[in-house]
C-alpha cells in the first residue's frame, strides 16, 4: 500500500521530475535483478547442455527462459548483448518474438545467437506466416472470414478484409517486421547460419496454440538453422 501511494505521488509531480524520481526508484530493483542474473547465469553455465528460450516467461522443462516479464528464469533485454560467453549455448528457440523487433534489432539478436551458440548448435524461431495471410486475404469475402487464421481477436475498427490484414501486419504498433519463407531464411544466412530451412511444427518445443492440427493453428511459420 505504501509503495502504491509513493508511486501515485511521484506520478502526480511535473513530468521531468516524475521521470527522474521513477528512474531513481527503480535503481535498487535493477541492481537486484542484475545480481540475481549473474548468479543464475554462473550456475546455468555449469550445465553440460544449456538451452535458451527467448521472449518467454513460461517454464519449460530443460529450457532457460529469458524475458523482461516476471516468471522468466532470467530478466534480460534481448536487444542488448547477451551475458554469455562465445560458444556456450547448445540450442536457442523463440516463438512470436522477432516480429516485435525492428530489422536492425533482429539482425543484432541473431548475431548474438550465432556468437553464443556452440559449433553444431541449433537455432529455431516461429513468427506469423505473412505469405499465408496474403493468400487468405486474396480469397473471396466469404472464404476469407471462414479461413482467416490469426489468433488475436480483431479490434472493432476492422470493417473490411484489408483492415484485418492491417491488424495482422501492425498489431496496433506491436508488430514491426513480417516474415515469409524467403526472408526468414535470408535473415539467418546473413549472420552466418547454415542448413537454414522451414521446419514443421514441433509439439515438444512449440506452443500448442500454433499446432496446425487445431483450428487457426496455421498462423506460425517456423525456421531452423545450425552454426557449423
Amino acid at each position: 500500500m505504501l509503495k502504491q501511494k509513493l508511486k501515485y505521488l511521484i506520478k502526480s509531480l511535473p513530468d521531468p521530475i516524475s521521470r527522474l524520481l521513477i528512474g531513481v526508484y527503480r535503481i535498487p530493483y535493477k541492481i537486484k535483478i542484475s545480481i540475481s542474473n549473474k548468479r543464475k547465469i554462473a550456475n546455468f553455465l555449469k550445465r553440460e547442455s544449456l538451452k535458451l528460450e527467448l521472449g518467454s516467461s513460461v517454464k519449460k522443462s530443460g529450457w532457460v527462459t529469458i524475458d523482461l516479464k516476471r516468471g522468466a528464469d532470467l530478466h534480460l533485454n534481448l536487444v542488448k548483448a547477451f551475458p554469455f560467453p562465445d560458444e556456450s549455448i547448445t540450442e536457442i528457440h523463440s516463438e512470436h518474438l522477432l516480429e516485435h523487433l525492428t530489422l536492425e534489432e533482429i539482425k543484432f539478436l541473431l548475431k548474438e545467437c550465432f556468437r553464443v551458440l556452440k559449433i553444431g548448435g541449433e537455432i529455431s524461431f516461429g513468427v506469423p506466416d505473412f505469405a499465408r495471410a496474403c493468400r487468405v486475404y486474396l480469397l473471396d469475402k466469404d472464404r476469407f472470414y471462414k479461413e482467416k487464421f490469426w489468433l488475436s481477436p480483431s479490434p472493432n475498427w476492422c470493417k473490411s478484409k484489408l483492415d484485418e490484414l492491417n491488424f495482422l501486419i501492425y498489431a496496433d504498433g506491436y508488430h514491426k517486421f513480417m516474415f515469409d519463407k524467403e526472408n526468414g531464411i535470408q535473415r539467418l544466412r546473413e549472420v552466418g547460419f547454415k542448413e537454414c530451412r522451414v521446419r514443421d511444427y514441433d509439439p515438444e518445443k512449440d506452443d500448442q496454440k500454433y499446432n496446425p492440427r487445431i483450428k487457426n493453428g496455421h498462423e506460425a511459420i517456423y525456421f531452423v538453422a545450425k552454426k557449423i
